[in-house]
């Protein structure tokens, strides 16, 4: 009886650290989908003028993405968000790090999730 219990254990156990691997990596990817919606409305929106803005650097566009983000009737910004920007120091894109993994926003689109080093 213990002999079974240990061959099921030996082969569930990698399973469910895999499910929940992809479980996270999901969430990660759902949330910085939802965040890249709105980051999007923020470039293109007339009253904000990011497209004209030259910030002094990644924590500026970050603390300027923030006002935005609640002034639209979100929470606060999710912890781990970064704007990232040019070496004219204009919107790029953004960095967002949760569970273990780094979901990278271009602009136009392009997400990838991978694993945090």
């Amino acid at each position: 009886m213990i002999a079974i219990i240990g061959i099921l254990a030996a082969v569930l156990v990698p399973s469910l650290s895999g499910y929940i691997a992809r479980t996270k990596k999901s969430a990660v990817e759902q949330e910085a989908k939802a965040i890249s919606t709105i980051y999007e409305a923020w470039l293109i929106d007339p009253d904000e003028n990011v497209e004209g803005k030259d910030f002094t650097d990644e924590e500026e566009a970050t603390t300027v993405f923030a006002t935005y983000y609640t002034s639209i009737g979100n929470a606060g910004l999710p912890a781990g968000l970064t704007i990232t920007v040019d070496t004219s120091n204009r919107p790029i894109g953004f960095k967002y790090e949760e569970n273990g993994y780094i979901a990278t926003y271009t602009n136009g689109g392009t997400l990838d999730v991978d694993e945090k080093p």
